[in-house]
């Protein structure tokens, strides 16, 4: 019979006289690596509902999903607006995500 020591087989060792080897890791909770992390909204997020709210007068609700950027207005008009002045307003914002512009008929807190 064969047991492992230290990496080396040796065929007198019995498996009481095996050195037990102890792992300990210290492992972080859910909570604290979740309390570090800082959720805070980015900052072409309010970039681009500035860049809404002065140049056509209305709110828009903005989220992320995936790494794309969801801009959502009140109307078609105003979508189809947005959506003919996409580029200015990439450039403009300077995007570096996907847009996807929406049109909502629900009433959008600013």
């Amino acid at each position: 019979m064969f047991l492992v020591n230290n990496a080396y087989a040796t065929p007198k060792t019995n498996a009481w006289q095996v050195p037990l080897l102890s792992y300990t890791q210290i492992m972080e909770s859910l909570q604290d690596i979740l309390g570090k992390k800082q959720f805070a909204a980015p900052d072409e997020m309010a970039v681009v509902k500035d860049y809404i709210l002065r140049r056509y007068n209305k709110p828009c609700s903005i989220r992320l999903e995936r790494g794309t950027m969801i801009l959502t207005v009140r109307g078609s008009a105003l979508a189809a607006t947005i959506q003919l002045e996409r580029n200015k307003l990439i450039e403009t914002c300077g995007l570096k995500q996907k847009l996807i512009i929406r049109a909502s008929a629900k009433m959008i807190s600013g």
